[in-house]
């Protein structure tokens, strides 16, 4: 293939962003990769556009769904470093569990709710996440 042509992206949804890209083969496909950082080597034109318009629906959805937003590509520092120089990374601590929560946790009958709410009523009334957590668990055990 020889001359000019074009390819165009588009992210799916009517308001969203398209990419167009112009150019040679060659120039297209460096125009896609730098666009979306990836490495397009030994693809056809045909495929590095389907591979970069998944990409561009996957980043979209990511986005959409989850709330993720982009990274830059050689930030310094982080655990992505020590990610990409294979270093062991340290699982995030256990989260502390109120001892509340646990309590309400272990009461198996709204009676023993009741007894417990009674026997710690100043903790949850200073607490008034703790007080709807004591709700909650006596509802679930109505059921």
């Amino acid at each position: 293939m020889s001359g000019e042509i074009s390819a165009t992206i588009k992210w799916q949804g009517k308001d969203e962003p398209w990419l167009v890209v112009r150019g040679t083969v060659a120039e297209a496909k460096a125009q896609l990769a730098e666009a979306f950082g990836l490495d397009l080597e030994g693809l056809t034109l045909a495929e590095a556009v389907q591979t970069c318009q998944r990409h561009a629906n996957a980043m979209r959805q990511v986005g959409m769904t989850l709330g993720a937003t982009p990274v830059a590509r050689g930030s310094e520092g982080g655990a992505w470093d020590a990610v990409r120089n294979g270093a062991a990374t340290t699982p995030p601590a256990e989260p502390e569990v109120n001892p509340l929560v646990e309590g309400l946790a272990n009461c198996t009958t709204q009676d023993q709710v009741k007894k417990y709410w009674a026997k710690n009523r100043p903790a949850f009334d200073a607490d008034e996440s703790m007080t709807a957590a004591m709700k909650a668990r006596f509802k679930e055990l109505a059921k």
